[in-house]
Parts: C-alpha cells; sequence; structure tokens
C-alpha cells in the first residue's frame, strides 16, 4: 500500500494500528524484561510481582493483538515494531538491571506510568463503532496498569528508590514510549 492510495480513514487507521503495535511491542518486551527478572529478583514479593505482572503484560500483548486494526497488504505481525530506538535501549538497560530496588523504582515509578498515559492517548483517537473493542481493551489496560503500578510503587518506596537510576530512565524515554 503505498501513501497515495491511502484515503483519510484509511491514515487514521493505519496510525492507529501503528500506536497499536508500539504498545504490543512494548507489553511483550516487558513480559520478556519482567519474567526473567523475577526469577532473579532479592526480595519475595519483589519476585511474586513482578512474575505476576509479566503476565499482565503478556495478556494485554495478546489482547492487543487480537485487537490490531486490519490494514490490506499488511500483515499484522510487521505493525509490532518498537516506537523508537531509545525504547529498545531503555528496556535492554532495564534487562540488564542487577539491582532489584533499581527495576522496580524504573519499572513502577517510569515505564508503567509513560505506558498507561500511551494507552490514554491511543484511546483519544478511537472513534468509529469499530474501535468499540480496542477501546474496552484499552480501558482494562488502563485500569490494571494503575493497580500495577501501585503494588509496584509500595515495593519500590520498601525496597528504596534510587533517584538517579529512575532519572535515567526517565530522561531516556519520555516522549519515546509507544
Amino acid at each position: 500500500m503505498s501513501a497515495s492510495d491511502v484515503t483519510p480513514a484509511e491514515h487514521s487507521l493505519v496510525v492507529t494500528a501503528q500506536r497499536v503495535g508500539a504498545l504490543l511491542w512494548f507489553e511483550r518486551r516487558l513480559f520478556e524484561v519482567l519474567g526473567a527478572a523475577s526469577a532473579r529478583a532479592d526480595d519475595l514479593e519483589a519476585m511474586l510481582v513482578l512474575a505476576e505482572h509479566a503476565r499482565h503484560h503478556a495478556w494485554r500483548a495478546e489482547q492487543l493483538f487480537a485487537r490490531l486494526p486490519e490494514l490490506r497488504g499488511l500483515p499484522a505481525e510487521d505493525l509490532v515494531r518498537p516506537p523508537a530506538p531509545q525504547a529498545v535501549t531503555a528496556l535492554d538497560a532495564l534487562a540488564a538491571e542487577t539491582s532489584t530496588a533499581d527495576l522496580v523504582a524504573t519499572t513502577y515509578l517510569v515505564l508503567v506510568p509513560l505506558l498507561r498515559e500511551e494507552y490514554l492517548a491511543v484511546e483519544e483517537t478511537l472513534l468509529t463503532v469499530a474501535d468499540r473493542s480496542l477501546a474496552r481493551t484499552v480501558w482494562m489496560a488502563v485500569a490494571d496498569l494503575t493497580r500495577d503500578e501501585a503494588a509496584g510503587v509500595s515495593i519500590a518506596t520498601r525496597l528504596g528508590v534510587d533517584p538517579g537510576t529512575v532519572d535515567r530512565m526517565g530522561r531516556l524515554l519520555v516522549g519515546d514510549l509507544p
């Protein structure tokens, strides 16, 4: 599909599909990162919450994939891409983090709030009846992320937050999430 073949409605659908694909990529990557982190966490509560929340990310990824807008000539999996090179770098850095406290703080004080905001931004672009199932998924994801964030912030506070780590990740990511 070339740019000249796209109507304004199709352009809106393509933009939405790309944003949903970026959210899907981010959810899949957080599933991987948090799942692996849970296995090496040095705090029992953090280990359990990271494992549970990894599964939440996987579930949301499945829901998003099922609701990716269908575009002629473009396979759904082709829409699943990192939103920006900085997102890849940031999640690779998170995956390499050895401090459970820093990983939890970065995840729940930086990543999850930004991810929730992007879901809300996607919701604002949904206009048609055909978007209702995606809108419902977005609403559920926002509620789920809000609960996950509260649990994670509680653990981050108990473990001690390294402001430098959180600030570094925040500067790397701001504006570069899906």
